[in-house]
């Protein structure tokens, strides 16, 4: 495999990392939202999900099972009900609080990734001709 399908690959990559992270943080964020603006912080405030207007997605549920910050965040009770931790309430409205310019923001971080990708295509072939004319010009042609 040659340098330059390494970097573009990489570059794929980072791409489908950054379209991950932007769908799951909006699918997740717009969950935490929903519990933040119904108060639903602490046990006892927990929320049913026909209250809550929307069933929890799959993209929720899953990232319960896992754990990690989002559980850490959202809590479920053995009756079904979910709520904001209340010693995470800050950072959730840090984290997953709303964010209108997300799609903003992935586009542009797709078109830096590529940007930099093509960047060091150029800079490499670039590189490769100055090292080739280098060579044939002190060891000769052959």
């Amino acid at each position: 495999m040659t340098f330059v399908v390494i970097v573009w690959l990489v570059a794929a990559g980072f791409a489908c990392a950054t379209v991950y992270t932007a769908v799951t943080k909006k699918t997740l964020g717009s969950f935490v939202a929903a519990l933040i603006e119904i108060d639903a912080v602490g046990e006892a405030n927990a929320i049913d999900p026909e209250r809550l207007g929307t069933a929890p997605s799959s993209a929720v549920k899953s990232a319960l099972k896992r754990g990690g910050v989002f559980a850490k965040t959202v809590s479920v009770t053995e009756e079904g009900r979910y709520y904001i931790n209340p010693d995470r309430l800050a950072a959730a409205k840090t984290f997953y609080g709303k964010e209108d310019n997300i799609l903003i923001k992935t586009v542009v971080y797709l078109v830096l990734i590529a940007a930099v990708a093509g960047l060091f295509t150029f800079l490499y072939s670039a590189f490769e001709t100055a090292i080739s004319g280098f060579i044939t010009n002190v060891f000769g042609a052959n």
